[in-house]
Parts: structure tokens; sequence; C-alpha cells
């Protein structure tokens, strides 16, 4: 029960009575607080108050002090001990107690001391093979396990303790004990050195080595795989946290790695090759960098494979619109060959009705010759010749006629394309006059400021010079039109500088190439300078001499039946 004043009756009375008790007396009233505190739930505000209440009374040190009973002469034995442990840990783990530095410096150390000596007789009953006692509700193991238990829960909330517990002479006798005590004794060793890595630097030399000699004893000369792993994994959690513990394992048991051979393929080869690398090495730093080196390759081995498989499985998934594409593809290209085919078998059938026809028509002919009289064969050709020009010039002037039709409707494009980009020009120009007309006439303005003190100096002079018949509204608008005759005469006379520039330049050009023209040499005289000379850069003009070039050309090069035609040579050249 609980009072107001957050303290527990109950507490103080047990306080009172172990004050007054005789040591014998001492264990079972401690015992009382076991009870107490199995009452309430751990997190509970009673449970709290308990607590606090046992540190408050000094119970936790009448606890420590009475571990170191001789618990042979006392009822319950060596039960009532691990009780009374449990307590002290339970609360010692929840409370605060660096308030008192003689107890977690002093007390609490010897409690270790003493947790570890109850430790040992328990070693020494189970090997002795000796029966629990009448009044003991648990074997000796499962108190032994207990124990280990709360010196667990103890270090792991207080590690300055490890140092202590490492020291301990016992920690030895117990470590050269067979199979399950020593591999709870490992397991609290190793989780010494986890919670406090410094707590194997202050290991006195001679412990170390004591220590050192019986794990690795048991590691080289045992037969149990579980005791030869814990013991791997202890050597190589020591050589982690402490450097120097290396080169020292090396220079002592020479042949170690010889002798490690024989566990491989026994289950804990991981933890085997760690211990191998950190003797390779020489270091425990770096054995762990050539682990993370390791780590890292089998990193990116296994990103590459993962790599690979999301790259195949995509290759998979892409593969039936790939051969689906590929097929369509083929398909296209076969129908292709196929209409290409066709087309080239059309074409020589039309080739060879061509050929019968004329074959068949040339057959006709000879056969009108043999029915026709020998005396009119001479006119007869005369007519079929007649009959073929007029035939040839149809088919010609046809031609002709698509041609120039042809011709002509490209210029009309042209002509048209050339009236757009014409009105667009003008459009552009005329934004272009606009913008710089109305940035002339900003430029002629003036600001507010200005305006007012012109206004006040017209009227002033106006005061001074006052004219008679002239109205303002008149005045006004005479300057109005004075105005916009200063633009307009401003805008002709750019439109005029303008023009003037651009004749200017038309005149020298003109002046230029008749210079030109008047040094012209003959022909023999003439070399590539002067024919450089003569050039143009102008596209167009380059452009229409190679057109005059190549109709001359080809008027100079055609048969004679082209040159028919209805007497115009030059629309026929022009067409042509």
């Amino acid at each position: 029960m609980t009072d107001n004043e957050d303290e527990n009756k109950e507490v103080i009375e047990i306080a009172v009575l172990v004050a007054e008790a005789a040591n014998s007396e001492i264990p079972g009233l401690l015992l009382r607080l076991k009870d107490l505190l199995e009452r309430y739930p751990n997190e509970s505000r009673e449970q709290r108050i308990l607590r606090r209440s046992i540190w408050k009374y000094d119970l936790l040190s009448w606890c420590a002090i009475a571990l170191k009973y001789d618990y042979s002469k006392i009822r319950g034995g060596l039960e009532v001990a691990v009780s009374i442990a449990g307590i002290l840990c339970g609360c010692c783990c929840n409370l605060d107690i660096t308030e008192s530095q003689e107890f977690s410096h002093s007390t609490l150390p010897s409690a270790i001391q003493s947790y570890m000596r109850i430790l040992r007789q328990f070693q020494q009953r189970i090997n002795d093979n000796l029966k629990k006692p009448p009044l003991q509700s648990k074997t000796d193991a499962e108190l032994t396990e207990e124990l280990f238990h709360i010196l667990t829960m103890l270090i792991t909330s207080h590690p300055y303790l490890c140092p202590t517990l490492l020291n301990s002479n016992d920690l030895l006798r117990l470590a050269m004990d067979e199979e399950r005590i020593f591999l709870q004794t490992i397991s609290l060793v190793q989780r010494c050195v986890r919670v406090n890595r410094n707590a194997v630097s202050q290991i006195t030399q001679g412990n170390l080595q004591a220590f050192l000699d019986e794990v690795i004893f048991k590691l080289t000369a045992s037969e149990d795989k579980e005791i030869a792993r814990a013991s791997a994994r202890l050597i190589t959690t020591m050589s982690d946290a402490h450097n120097q513990l290396v080169p020292f394992i090396v220079t002592r048991y020479k042949g170690l790695k010889v002798i490690l051979g024989k566990w491989n393929g026994h289950g804990f080869d991981r933890e085997l090759s760690h211990l191998i690398a950190v003797l390779d090495a020489g270091s425990a730093q770096t054995a762990n960098h050539i682990r993370q080196r390791k780590a890292a390759i089998t990193i990116w081995a296994y990103y590459k494979g993962w790599r690979t498989r999301s790259q195949l499985k995509k290759f998979k998934q892409a593969l039936p619109v790939l051969q689906q594409s590929f097929r369509k593809k083929r398909e296209q290209r076969q129908n292709k060959d196929e209409e290409k085919r066709c087309a080239r078998m059309q074409e020589s059938e039309d080739q060879l009705e061509r050929r019968r026809s004329f074959r068949k028509k040339r057959e006709e002919q000879l056969h009108s010759l043999e029915i026709v009289p020998a005396g009119k064969v001479t006119n007869y050709i005369k007519s079929e010749e007649s009959k073929a020009a007029v035939i040839i010039q149809a088919h010609w002037k046809a031609f002709r006629q698509r041609k120039v039709y042809r011709n002509k409707q490209a210029t009309q494009q042209r002509c048209a394309a050339a009236t757009v980009i014409q009105k667009e020009v003008r459009k552009f120009l005329k934004k272009k006059k606009m913008s710089r007309l109305s940035s002339i006439k900003d430029e002629s303005m003036v600001d507010e400021d200005r305006r007012k003190h012109y206004l006040q100096e017209i009227e002033r002079w106006q005061t001074v010079n006052k004219r008679v018949g002239v109205s303002r509204q008149e005045a006004e608008k005479i300057h109005k039109m004075a105005q916009e005759k200063l633009v307009l005469y401003f805008q002709r006379n750019f439109l005029a500088e303008r023009e003037k520039q651009r004749t200017e330049g038309l005149l020298a050009r003109i002046h230029t190439e008749q210079e030109i023209l008047n040094h012209l040499p003959t022909l023999g005289e003439a070399d590539t300078n002067f024919i450089e000379q003569l050039s143009c850069n102008s596209g167009v003009i380059q452009h229409a001499a190679l057109l005059e070039h190549n109709k001359q050309m080809r008027y100079m090069t055609q048969p004679w039946w082209k040159q028919l035609n209805d007497g115009n040579d030059e629309t026929l050249l022009d067409g042509w």
C-alpha cells in the first residue's frame, strides 16, 4: 500500500526490522521486498514509489551486504541469495544510483563480486552432482541461469561495472567449467565487451592472459562446436574492442590458425573466417578494412546480379513487342517486294504488248505495201510519212503545252509567294516607320514641368504684348496646324533622304559596272582575273544566266524533229 506522501509504509516497516534484526534474519526480511515488487506492474506509479522508498531507506545496501552471508546456514539456501540479487538488480536498473557515489562505486562493485562468488558456489554444486536442498524450489541449473540473466541486466544498465566483473578471480574459474556454465560465462563476457569497449583494456595483464589461455584451450581442445563457436566469437569481439590484443594473440599462440582448420564446415565458418582474417591481418582495424572490402565486393556482386536480372526481366517483357514489331516490318517488306514484283511484271507485259502491237502494225504496213500497185508506192510512203509527222507533231504539242502549263503554274505560285512576302515586308516597314516617327515625335515633346513653364512665359508675354483680333482658340488651332505641318515635313524629309541615299548607291554601282565594261579586253586577252571581275554574287542573276546558257546549248544540240513548231522559235525554246 502507498500513502499520500509517496512513501510505502511496508518498506519503512521492513527497514526498521532489518536495522534491529540479527544477520541470520536479514535475508528473510529482505525477501518480503520481492513480494511487494511483484504485487504491482513494472511501470505503475506504486512500483516507482516502492523502488524509491527502498532506495531512500538504504535497503539496497542491505541487499548488497546480505549477498556476502554464508547461505549454507540460512533457511532457503542459495535460492534466497538469488532472490535478493534479483531485488537489487531490479531496483538498480530503474533508479538513478549516481546520487550516492559510495553506493555506485563501492557497494555495487562489491555486489558484483558477491554475484560471481554465488555463481562459483553453484558451479561447485553442479560439478559435485549434489542434490538440491529440500526447501529449494528450483534446480541449481535454473538458479544459475537466472543469476547470469540478472548479471547481464545489471552490466547493461551500468556499463562501468564491466571492468569489475572481468577482473574477478571467479570469472576464470567459471570459464574452466564445461559446456553450459562456460557458454553462459562467454555470453556474459561478450555482453560486457559490447556495452563497454574500454573494459578489455582495463583488465589486468595476468587475468587477461589466463582468461585467453582458457578460451583458446577450449577452442582448440574441445569437441563441442557450440563451445568453439562461442570462443571464436568472443576472441573476435575482444580483438575489435582492443587493437593491441591481436599482436599478443599472434605472438603467444603460434599455430592457432592451423589448429582452427579442424572446425571448417561445422556451421560457424563466418565467425571462424573472421577470426582467421584478424590473425592474418595482425590487427583488428586492418581485418575490419578487409572485411569491409569483402562486404563491398559482395554487395556489388549482388547489385550486379540484381541489375542483370532486372534487365533480363525487362528484356523478356520487351521481347514480345520486339518480335511483333519485327514480324510487322517483315510483312511490310514482303508486301513491298510483292508490289515491286507485280509492277515489274506489269511493266514487262506492257512492253511485250507494245512490241506485239508494233510488230502487228508493221505487218499490216507490209501487207498494205503488197496490195498497193508499184506505181503508187512512192505516194503511199509519202502519205504515211505525213501521217507520222502529224502524229509526232500532235504529241510534241501536247507535251509542250503540258510543260508550259507546269511552268506557268510554278510561276504563279512564285508570284503569289512574292506577293505575300512583299505584303508582309511593307507591313513591317510601315510599323518600323511609325515607331520611328513616334519616337521622333516623343523626342520633340516636352515634359509637363517644362510645358507649364512655357505656358507661363507665353501668358506673361501675351499680357505684356497683347495682340488684338486673334482669340485663344484660334491661336491654339494655328499652333496645332503648325505642329502637323512640321511633322509632315520631317516625314517627307526622311523619305526623301532615304530615296536619295538609295539613288546614290545605285548610281555608284552603275558607274562601277560601266567602268568595268569599258575596260573589258578582247576574248584573246581575257584571263581568269577578268572572269572573276565579271562574276556576280547575286543568286537571281546567276540562276538567270545559267538558264539562258542551258537554253542556248539545248537549242544548238537539238535534232531536226524538235524544230518542228508553229514558227515561234522563241516560245518553243522557252517551253523547253
